[in-house]
């Protein structure tokens, strides 16, 4: 409001202190900042612009301005509820009113400049009755008595969340120091689980943070005193449900979700236009563990110097689509997560384990390549929808002895896909040779290690096909000018960094830049592939899913579904990012294994080659065996890439490290 002059006038301004209203008297306006005073004597300084308001009044006979303020201020806690009064009873409710307006409702026209301040105080402190929607000459708002409700319910609540806040670092405070801390808040470590997983991205980190000291803590040790805290609080799980959950990975599912899953289990298998192919002898091949077949093999035929080869796909219902409850689930999820001691479906078990599996002895709706295989490449020679009826679900070493069993076919189709593979060798592949390591966790006092050679016949059979069935889905795409998410690589690196990379057991074509999503397409050199399209998972990956319901459509039925770049784009962006968080939370996962499998074979002897040197003597190691990586002391003389036989000294599950030392 403008200043009003009055002859031997004092001025005095309405402002903010320490998040308080107060009034002052302006000293001096000389120089700016102004000088002003308050009433108790204390003086400061505030820029015109801060000043709520400003007045003048008569300079009272004998009365210092100081004192003028101190019988102001001792008068406004009673003047200040009975004009806060006034106005709620006399402004309109719900209706923005400048101030000027609102003064004059409440007070008139002959309103002294000290009754205007007065009421400017009241309205701007009764943050209950009155929004302040500011402006420069302010302009408030009178809330009626729904609006009054709804603040009120939202000031409780803040209430209670400061209540819950101050209980929560009392808490804290006390378990930090070591003593016996009340019991533990409700919420309280739901939020530091939160903190620990997801640290800066919590919705906690605001409030939580700074009092725990988090904030400047390194990485190591935010990690240890949230950890301490969770313990305390009898809350602690394991590290890998936070590696888990920092990845974005949902243990269940919302109660719809589960609903819409199991309505779709109860389907009837559809045999419209789709072929019989139930009389053909079809198996999976997949680790003894998995319950989700997402794809299984038939010989058809055999001709000379080739296999006709039959790739069946497990095929989601065709009319999932956006805005499908299991289609929207599947594209936030992105993909499936496996950890040794658990797996996480991308779409609910009565769907990826049951209704949409290729279960044994069941029918089934797929998707059917049919590749002639003859030591090349592989080719497509019909595409087409089925139903299918596996024979058997085969683990690994089943399928190694039916490949023994029958040379002229299973027998013949892993000596062709060992063709394909020095064929993709030759074509600058990188193929790796190496073990999986996994740990049995079905009883977790007594680990086990699970071994398994990738490069026995029945794996070779598994990968080979798997990716014929996706560089030709890749090729399809590509000819008939599919919008479609290709996987891209770059050429694989032939540095050591490479060859140490596929000694660790890299997948093929880990030792280049990582695989990434395209719209555009390009080749995949890591798997020699001038285009690749992944369809082999539509139950286990969404970006499969939206694939093969392409790839589908527009075989059978002359149709693109998805046209729209900028949603395939969105799709894209969010497999990079989940996928790439996904697989950081599976390997930090099976690294937590290993080491509590060695916590539980304390000193045992492990072959180890020797990756990097550190000055103070000690060494990066790998060891070959569990094909995880750990620190310790290396024997006199050694030096890099070296293998020697190392004893497990030491294993620290809480600083994820273990200790080796050269082997008596």
């Amino acid at each position: 409001m403008p200043v009003q002059r009055l002859s031997s006038a004092i001025q005095f301004a309405l402002l903010y202190q320490r998040q308080t209203l107060v009034c002052a008297w302006v000293v001096s306006r000389e120089v700016r900042p102004w000088l002003l005073e308050l009433a108790d004597g204390e003086r400061l300084t505030a820029h015109p612009n801060r000043l709520l308001h400003t007045w003048q009044a008569e300079a009272e006979a004998g009365a210092a301005p100081r004192d003028v303020l101190a019988r102001h201020e001792r008068d406004w806690p009673a003047l200040g509820e009975a004009l806060a009064a006034t106005a709620a009873a006399r402004l309109p409710a719900e209706q923005p009113l400048a101030f000027a307006q609102a003064a004059r409702a409440v007070l008139g026209d002959a309103a002294d400049p000290w009754a205007q301040a007065n009421l400017l105080r009241a309205m701007l402190s009764d943050r209950r009755r009155f929004r302040h929607e500011g402006g420069a000459g302010h302009s408030f708002v009178r809330r009626g008595a729904e609006a009054l409700r709804a603040h009120d319910a939202a000031a409780a609540e803040e209430a209670a969340r400061a209540a819950w806040l101050e209980r929560a670092l009392a808490w804290c405070e006390a378990a930090q120091r070591g003593a016996t801390p009340p019991p533990c808040p409700q919420g309280l470590a739901e939020a530091l689980e939160s903190l620990l997983a997801e640290q800066r991205q919590s919705p906690h980190w605001a409030t939580l943070a700074k009092p725990l000291r988090l904030t400047a803590a390194r990485q190591e040790e935010l990690q240890l005193t949230l950890q301490r805290l969770l313990v305390t609080a009898g809350a602690w799980g394991d590290w890998p449900r936070i590696w888990l959950r920092a990845a974005g990975v949902s243990p269940a599912f919302d109660p719809a979700v589960l609903e819409a899953a199991r309505r779709e289990a109860e389907r009837p298998v559809s045999t419209a236009g789709r072929r019989d192919e139930t009389a053909w002898v079809t198996y999976t091949i997949d680790a003894a563990r998995t319950f989700d077949y997402d794809d299984a093999f038939s010989i058809v035929e055999t001709r000379a110097g080739g296999l006709l080869v039959a790739v069946h796909i497990a095929e989601p219902f065709p009319d999932w689509a956006p805005g499908h409850v299991l289609f929207d689930e599947a594209a936030r999820r992105i993909s499936s997560v496996y950890t040794d001691d658990a797996i996480y479906p991308m779409l609910p078990e009565s769907l990826s384990h049951g209704r949409l599996s290729l279960v044994r002895g069941q029918p089934r709706e797929a998707l059917t390549f049919l590749l002639r295989i003859d030591g090349g490449p592989g080719e497509l020679v019909e595409l087409r929808r089925g139903v299918v009826a596996v024979a058997d679900n085969l683990a690994y070493d089943a399928a190694e002895r039916l490949i023994a069993a029958q040379p002229d076919t299973w027998g013949r189709l892993a000596v062709l896909c060992d063709e394909m593979r020095r064929w993709r060798r030759a074509h600058g592949a990188m193929v790796a040779e190496a073990r999986d390591v996994s740990v049995d966790c079905s009883d977790p006092a007594h680990l086990a290690l699970i071994e398994r050679n990738r490069d026995e016949s029945a794996s070779r059979v598994v990968e080979e096909l798997s990716i014929a069935t996706n560089r030709v889905s890749g090729a399809y795409c590509r000819r008939e000018g599919l919008p479609a998410l290709y996987r891209v690589q770059r050429p694989p690196s032939r540095t050591a960094a490479g060859r140490s990379a596929q000694r660790e057991g890299t997948r093929s074509g880990a030792a280049s830049g990582a695989a990434r999503f395209s719209l555009q397409g390009g080749p995949h050199m890591g798997l020699a592939c001038e285009r690749y399209v992944q369809t082999t998972s539509p139950i286990r990956r969404f970006a499969d899913l939206v694939m093969q319901r392409q790839i589908a459509e527009h075989a059978v039925a002359g149709r693109m579904t998805y046209t729209d770049t900028a949603q395939l784009k969105g799709w894209l962006e969010r497999a990079e990012e989940r996928m790439g968080a996904y697989a950081e939370a599976e390997r930090r996962s099976a690294e937590h294994w290993k080491r509590r499998y060695l916590a539980q074979h304390p000193g045992l002897i492990v072959p180890g080659e020797v990756r990097e040197i550190h000055d103070d003597g000690g060494a990066r190691i790998w060891l070959t065996g569990l094909q995880m990586a750990v620190e310790g002391r290396l024997p006199s003389g050694a030096s890099s890439g070296e293998v020697f036989r190392f004893e497990v000294q030491s294993v620290d599950e809480d600083r994820q490290q273990v200790q080796v030392r050269p082997a008596p």
